[in-house]
Order: C-alpha cells, then sequence, then structure tokens
C-alpha cells in the first residue's frame, strides 16, 4: 500500500483485497432469493435503469426509470413494485408519468421518517438545440419532484423541492438529525441538499469542491471539460459522525474518488482518488445496523458492467474483505451486449439480509437479497 501514499491515492482497501479484487479471486456469495420483478414488453417501453429500494410498513419498494428506447429520451417515466416477501411482487405500474414534450423523469429513490414514505423524481428536459449545450450532460431547469405517501402507498401530487438538482439517493438522516440528499446540479457539480426538518424539508444546496484536472478532449466536438467530472455520490457515516461521499469519476481513472465532511454535511474537502477500482459506474454505500459498511459497485473497467462485488468494512475507515455477487455468463445472448450485467445497484437492510435491487443491462430490473451472515 505505500505505493499509492507516494502517487498521492487514498487507500481505503487494503492491498490483499485489491489484489484479490483485479484477480477476480474474492469468494462468491450466492443470493437468498432473486426474482427479476420487471422485463420489457416486445413493442413498448424498452429501457430499465436507476432502481431504488426501501423498506417502508411492511412492504419493499422498487422504483425505476421507463424509457421508450434509450436513456434519458424525452418520454421516460418511473414505475414502481412493492412486495411483501420479497417473492411475490405487483405488476409494474406508474408512479408518475413526464410532462409532455421534450421532459423526462429519472427516479430519484425513496425516503421514510417511519411515519410517511417519499418517492422522489428528476424531472429535466433535452435541450432544443443540442449545439448551445456542449459538454453539459443535464440541460437546465432541473427539477427535484416528490410525492407523499403514508401506509396506505396513496401518493400525493408531486411538488417541487428544488430546481437545480438531480438525485443519486434519496435523503437519508445522520446522526445529528440532518437529512442529507446526494445529487448533482445541472453545472455537473457533485452536491448535496442538506435539510434540518425532514427528507423533504426546506434544504441549502451544498456543493462539492471541484479537481481542476482537464479531461480529454470529446471525439466529436473537441470541447473539453474545464474540470474532472465527478459524479453520483453515495454517502455513509463513521461512529465518530464523519460523513464520507464516494464520487464515481467520469475521466476514467479506474477508481473511486472520496470527501469527508466533519459537520454534518455543511462543508466537503476536496475529493481525493482512492486505490479502490471502479468500472466507472455508479456504486451504492449501505451501512447495517450493526455499524458494518457494505459498497456495491462494478469495480473491474476491462469487464465493464459484468463484475459485480460487495467490499465490506468493520469501522468505515478500511475495506479489507469483499465477494463477487455476480458475474454475467461468458455465453449467451447477453455476453456480448457492452451493457450486460448488474448495474446501478441500491441496498436496504430488512429482517437479517440486505435487500439488492440492480438494472440488469438496462432492460430487467431484479431484486436479490443475501443473508447477513453469509457475507465475509
Amino acid at each position: 500500500m505505500n505505493r499509492f501514499r507516494r502517487r498521492g491515492i487514498r487507500c481505503l482497501v487494503s492491498e490483499s483485497l485489491q489484489n484479490a479484487v483485479r484477480e477476480r479471486t474474492l469468494p462468491r456469495v450466492e443470493p437468498d432469493t432473486q426474482k427479476i420483478i420487471h422485463i420489457p414488453e416486445p413493442g413498448g417501453y424498452q429501457y430499465s435503469h436507476h432502481p431504488h429500494i426501501t423498506c417502508f410498513s411492511g412492504f419493499l419498494l422498487v422504483m425505476w426509470s421507463s424509457g421508450i428506447e434509450k436513456e434519458d429520451r424525452p418520454g421516460q417515466r418511473i414505475l414502481w413494485s412493492r412486495s411483501k416477501d420479497g417473492k411475490r411482487w405487483s405488476e409494474s405500474a406508474v408512479l408518475l408519468e413526464p410532462p409532455a414534450g421534450c421532459w423526462r423523469l429519472t427516479a430519484g429513490g425513496w425516503a421514510t421518517d417511519g411515519s410517511s414514505v417519499y418517492a422522489f423524481a428528476n424531472r429535466s428536459r433535452r435541450a432544443e438545440d443540442e449545439r448551445t449545450h456542449v459538454g453539459t450532460k443535464w440541460y437546465p431547469p432541473l427539477h427535484l419532484d416528490v410525492m407523499v405517501a403514508d401506509e396506505n402507498l396513496v401518493w400525493s401530487d408531486p411538488r417541487v423541492v428544488d430546481s437545480d438538482f438531480l438525485t443519486n439517493e434519496a435523503p437519508r438522516k445522520t446522526s445529528g438529525g440532518t437529512w442529507l440528499c446526494a445529487g448533482a446540479s445541472a453545472r455537473g457539480t457533485a452536491a448535496f441538499l442538506r435539510s434540518d426538518t425532514g427528507p423533504a424539508g426546506p434544504c441549502v444546496f451544498v456543493p462539492v469542491p471541484t479537481i481542476c484536472a482537464p479531461r480529454q478532449p470529446d471525439a466529436a466536438s473537441g470541447w473539453t471539460a474545464p474540470v474532472r467530472p465527478l459524479g453520483e455520490p453515495s454517502w455513509y457515516e463513521r461512529s465518530d459522525g464523519t460523513i464520507v461521499c464516494f464520487l464515481r469519476d467520469d475521466h476514467a481513472s479506474g477508481y473511486l474518488f472520496v470527501t469527508e465532511s466533519p459537520d454534518g454535511g455543511l462543508t466537503w474537502s476536496r475529493p481525493e482518488i482512492t486505490n479502490i477500482p471502479d468500472a466507472k459506474a455508479k456504486t451504492a454505500v449501505v451501512k447495517l445496523q450493526d455499524g458494518r459498511v457494505l459498497l456495491f459497485s462494478n469495480p473491474l473497467m476491462a469487464y465493464r458492467r459484468k463484475i459485480m462485488t460487495v467490499l465490506v468494512s468493520d469501522d468505515g475507515h478500511e475495506f479489507n474483505r469483499g465477494a463477487i455477487i455476480h458475474e454475467q455468463p461468458a455465453v449467451g445472448p447477453d455476453a456480448a451486449r457492452g451493457n450486460a450485467g448488474w448495474q446501478y445497484p441500491s441496498g436496504a437492510e430488512s429482517d437479517g439480509r440486505i435487500w439488492l435491487t440492480v438494472s440488469d443491462g438496462k432492460r430487467d430490473i431484479i431484486v436479490a437479497s443475501f443473508l447477513l451472515d453469509s457475507l465475509p
């Protein structure tokens, strides 16, 4: 691990674990249950992605983005399903339709304060003239909307929480009582919404510092981004109150970045590169009730999103063991597809299990559970 320190890399995984990840020698953990809860119908909406899962009032709830053909195109809506046992799921239903025209919705995740559950939706539109937004991933305005329901799961009309924010994860509560919603602005700045009153209460926008490191020029336009794009934040809180947030690097360094907050999300450190391998995909961090921290990700560039692992930390400082939880078969109809494999994980703990939802190839939505005792 000294070689990483010489390169200025934060060591958050042990060297032995990093080698095991790279060499694919981690132990394999099989799901306790596994269910495909949504398969696109022929001739209908073909794209399914951005799944989120939560537990509320005896139900498992899953939402996801549903597009006509490709990712984040106009007409993209949000579907949802629910289950009492994780084995029998309701038929996929529309949670929210986008406005007419060039608008699209992206699933933003669930939050609960115990008595109510909140469903978040990102609402944005494609640019009328793409040339005016060269290099911009999300075109303003961005609207973060929320609907609320009680135990009967009857949803209110959506209302706007913020008008320049795209959430990656729904708000979660810190030990200090504040709520943090991780996401980004239309400018591509990783950021948080911070609320002192509740998951959908009045909030302030808190940006994460950017890194002044250029990326490679875009092959099509010749445009070069002025800063390294870091996005899709996922956070957890250590026992000392420090909040640790992982960031995806779209510059394709092959590693996750990390930023920390010592004050409940009011300020964030300058992001640093870690020694945690990453395939330029979304990660999900889940802190268990017993204090362990789980990091779900696609870690290997060479395999893109065909391998998903879980890394485990006892203290939130170092991840020192892990397992492969899915590997795409080398043969079969999906083997050669660039988007093949489990990706975009979201997890929730319940009844001695970690429930995980993933998009399989941006097409099927899967829910799997793993017994906590089976984890390394």
